[in-house]
């Protein structure tokens, strides 16, 4: 008898049947928008990278990990 699945997609994919799934491509330059109003709590100096290029990042790692991404290699590749 083959073991359980420990993979939480069914329970997800399950209670969100029947939502409205938005297209990644049409939202995101509403996240753009959305990351350019957080303000930048981060001093000038030093300051290598725009925030939302940095948020803009995070949220893609964020998502990367929800599906699975378990280390930094496999979020970078």
């Amino acid at each position: 008898m083959p073991a359980p699945s420990s993979s939480p997609i069914r329970a997800v994919s399950d209670q969100l049947a029947g939502l409205e799934v938005l297209d990644p491509v049409q939202v995101a330059p509403g996240l753009r928008r959305v990351l350019a109003g957080v303000v930048n709590p981060r001093a000038r100096r030093g300051v290598r990278h725009g925030l939302v290029t940095v948020l803009a990042a995070a949220v893609r790692g964020a998502d990367l990990v929800q599906t699975g991404a378990r280390s930094y290699v496999t979020i970078a590749e």
